[in-house]
């Protein structure tokens, strides 16, 4: 791991004079000191107050150049003070704008590399990055916020000036183009096309800018000394005040974007590095697997929901069925029960017929005939019905249990397909990751839940965040406690517990 320190290392006296001096004078009491605004007792009120003044365009200027001039006369006392001693005096500022939950000894490897951690999560604190990402990438990530909130400042002070910080500003811009070599001044001659190639005249054609890239160009060109940086810096160190955040986030957010931008390397080891990256050559074969995995893995996660319907199904069925059943028997009955009365006064119809009754009975007789005979039409036509849904039921029920027969075989085969493609991914895993993390050591129960629940672009991630942790001088300072959380691209990290130094068990929050 790149720690902060290493970084810091790599600055020129004048750039540790100029971070400390910001860290001096850049302040809410210097801003409300400098600012003349009535005395501000409260954090909360001093916010508002502020947060209003440093947004107001009439008093931007003014009240940036009071806190830069005090910035500037800070760079005045320190320009005797030695290298030992200025770095001396950054150790003691930033323990001083780092909260610390526990002593940590920055004399000693460990404690400079758990110090480190501390400073780009304080600065990192500043903007939307996930705590569980490795330090350099958050590094990386303060880095290109931090420029892009100074690139649009730097564009507003440009747009917003007023005549005379145009005169204050033009200055700066003509001794840098002076300094310029001929083809440096070609190349910003030509992409600009100023009506004067003199300082006026490149800031008036910069103010008129919709995109940030020209003036991209002339920092590329002539450096970000052509410009009256500093009051930019300041103004957007003070921006920390409109997200109710401490100016001192910013700051470190500052000191990070200017040492990575000296330090001008990798912070860590691309993407392309990892041992489960694929090359553009294999990509389309390797992203046709990841797709029939992750849609085996989908299938898999549906098995017990299908199942449970396929059973429930069969049994909804079958209680119909026995529903049915009781039904299509009472309607039997009933039909049987109709016939035998019906035959009974078959019987007798002869009596009835050769006038063995009187004109009364008889008439009773064929009234009841007739009732009876409708009762065994409806019977019948009953009982058929009720058989006939009986005997649809018992097919529904040959059916669902054939549903779920045919569920539990696919299921069967899934699974083993499954279990099959998981343990190449499994075995693959423990191959690269052995080989390539060769101070780690880990438990087969990792490499499973890895293989199974995470794609390769996420993976890869996770290599790349592990690979931060495995290059550090001592690997465990990045441990909370047994767990390392580790960054895997989504909201939830991947937790690995460390136990005896072997990385296995995966925990969860």
């Amino acid at each position: 791991m790149i720690d902060i320190f290493t970084l810091i290392n790599q600055l020129s006296d004048d750039d540790i004079r100029l971070q400390l001096a910001f860290f001096d004078c850049v302040t809410l009491m210097s801003a409300a000191k400098e600012t003349g605004s009535r005395l501000l007792s409260g954090m909360a009120e001093a916010a508002s107050s502020l947060a209003q003044i440093f947004t107001d365009k009439l008093k931007m200027g003014y009240d940036y150049k009071k806190v830069s001039d005090m910035v500037e006369g800070r760079l005045t006392e320190l320009k005797p003070v030695k290298r030992e001693q200025l770095l001396k005096l950054m150790d003691i500022k930033l323990m001083e704008l780092v909260s610390l939950s526990q002593q940590i000894d920055i004399n000693t490897q460990e404690g400079r590399e758990k110090f480190s951690i501390l400073v780009i999560d304080t600065a990192g604190s500043g903007y939307s990055i996930s705590q569980y990402m490795a330090p350099a990438h958050k590094m990386r990530i303060i880095t290109d916020k931090y420029n892009e909130a100074f690139m649009d400042n730097l564009m507003q002070s440009l747009k917003n000036m007023t005549p005379d910080q145009l005169k204050e500003w033009s200055p700066i811009m003509d001794k840098a183009i002076g300094m310029a070599d001929i083809e440096t001044k070609r190349v910003v001659h030509k992409e600009l096309m100023p009506d004067a190639f003199n300082g006026m005249g490149v800031l008036k054609c910069l103010r008129k800018q919709k995109s940030p890239t020209k003036l991209k160009l002339v920092i590329d060109c002539f450096g970000i000394e052509a410009f009256d940086y500093k009051s930019v810096e300041i103004k957007t160190m003070y921006q920390a005040l409109r997200y109710f955040n401490r100016i001192s986030v910013f700051q470190l957010a500052r000191l990070i974007s200017v040492a990575v931008k000296k330090y001008d390397r990798p912070l860590y080891a691309a993407d392309e590095l990892m041992p489960s990256y694929v090359a553009d050559s294999d990509r389309v074969k390797a992203d046709n697997d990841e797709k029939e995995y992750q849609a085996l893995a989908k299938q898999i996660s549906g098995l017990d929901e299908k199942k449970a319907r396929c059973i429930k199904e069969l049994e909804t069925k079958k209680k119909q069925l026995e529903e049915a059943d009781k039904r299509a028997d009472a309607a039997s009955e009933n039909y049987t029960k109709v016939s035998l009365e019906f035959s009974e006064l078959e019987l007798k119809k002869d009596e009835y017929i050769n006038g063995g009754h009187t004109e009364a009975e008889t008439k009773s007789y064929y009234a009841r005939v007739n009732d009876v005979k409708r009762q065994l039409d409806r019977g019948l036509e009953d009982s058929e019905l009720k058989k006939r849904k009986k005997d649809e039921l018992s097919n529904q029920v040959i059916i669902a249990q054939d549903r779920l027969e045919l569920q539990e075989k696919e299921g069967q085969e899934l699974r083993a397909e499954y279990k099959t493609q998981t343990d190449i991914r499994k075995n693959n895993l423990k191959r690269l990751w052995n080989a390539y993390y060769y101070k780690f050591h880990f438990g087969d129960g990792l490499f499973l839940h890895v293989a199974m629940n995470y794609t390769r672009s996420q993976i890869v991630t996770i290599e790349a965040m592990l690979k931060e942790v495995h290059d550090s001088r001592d690997w465990k300072v990045y441990l909370k406690e047994d767990r390392l959380y580790v960054y895997t691209g989504d909201k939830k990290p991947l937790i690995i517990k460390c136990s005896e130094d072997i990385l296995e068990d995966v925990g969860y929050i």
